[in-house]
């Protein structure tokens, strides 16, 4: 009878220590994966293709739609400047303007778009690299 009392009293002791355990190692995998989680949608968030924000797009329209031109976009054909081109070659159609998107193929890591803007007689190159996270500036 003893013996049965100090086995159950073990197996007692044992179950609360790994049900313990397991508790912590639960707590532990759930923080883990909210992290996880975090992170994934901050690498989505990194990595969705760029596209001008509303309140910019709204202004953007605004400054373009004063006066009528033509644009020729050039890009460097990687997918995220392509998409990108093709973003901006239909905000400035939208205001009004006639559009020409050219992309052409780089030799090393080159990245950029050029935007050439023909308007009364005189022509205007805007070009640099595309950074991620910047604005489009509006005079």
């Amino acid at each position: 009878m003893f013996l049965r009392y100090l086995v159950e009293r073990e197996l007692d002791r044992r179950r609360t220590t790994e049900e313990k355990a397991l508790r912590d190692q639960m707590t532990v995998s759930k923080q883990d994966a909210e992290t996880a989680r975090r992170e994934a949608e901050r690498l989505r968030e990194r990595l969705k293709p760029r596209d001008v924000p509303s309140e910019k797009r709204e202004a953007m329209l605004s400054v373009l739609r004063r006066e009528k031109g033509k644009v020729k976009i050039l890009y460097i054909t990687d997918p995220e400047t392509q998409v990108l081109a093709k973003r901006l070659a239909a905000l400035i159609r939208e205001a009004g303007w006639e559009t020409t998107q050219e992309g052409g193929s780089p030799f090393g890591a080159i990245v950029g778009l050029r935007l050439d803007i023909k308007q009364r007689g005189k022509c205007t190159s805007l070009h640099g690299r595309a950074k991620r996270g910047a604005q489009p500036r509006i005079p």
